[in-house]
């Protein structure tokens, strides 16, 4: 199940998805459905249009992930699915980026639950928050700039830039052809 339209433009419309899930996740529940079925809910960022958004804590919303795992009971009690849940239990209060769980494809031992992370840690990372308005467009960026003191270099996640107010029809030259090209573009005939 994929759902956006009722969040996407409005904050306060999410709360009418809340009533469909409740009653999915109910009616999967009493008839069995929930035994052998793994539940993922998950979303890939918070609100980015609304007033929340200039907040500090809308901020936040705006580039954290959410992720929650339900697994069957009968699963938790085998072997691997005990494994699995207390891994999961550990885990639950730990920020983990979408990022992360995404690319982490060097599991370190051979069932995945304990990695071998034994090594050199240490990393010396400053982050830097630049916001730009651009003209034409009245567009706001955020772009989080990462440097690393050790090798001297600057590292910018172009994927991670935010574009925090609606840009509307402006890029309506480019988005059809390219989806993400569309959050730093303005078509000429909106200049």
């Amino acid at each position: 199940m994929h759902q956006s339209l009722l969040s996407h433009d409005d904050i306060n419309l999410v709360e009418v998805e809340d009533e469909d899930l409740s009653q999915l996740l109910k009616s999967m529940h009493e008839n069995g459905e929930l035994n052998n079925t793994m539940v993922i809910v998950m979303a890939d960022h918070g609100h980015r249009f609304a007033k929340l958004r200039g907040t500090h804590q809308g901020q936040l919303e705006e580039r954290l992930p959410f992720f929650s795992i339900a697994l069957p009971a009968d699963f938790r009690e085998t072997a691997h699915g005990k494994k699995m849940y207390e891994n999961l239990q550990r885990n639950k209060d730990r920020l983990v980026p979408n990022e992360g769980v995404l690319k982490y494809k060097n599991v370190k031992d051979k069932d995945g639950f304990v990695p071998d992370l034994s090594g050199d840690t240490g990393t010396a990372f400053a982050h830097y928050q630049i916001k730009l308005r651009t003209t034409p467009g009245v567009a706001l960026y955020e772009v989080t700039l990462f440097y690393d003191s050790k090798l001297k270099e600057v590292h910018i996640d172009l994927g991670a830039i935010s574009h925090p107010n609606k840009f509307g029809d402006a890029p309506h030259c480019i988005i059809n052809q390219n989806y993400f090209l569309a959050t730093y573009c303005v078509c000429h005939d909106k200049v």
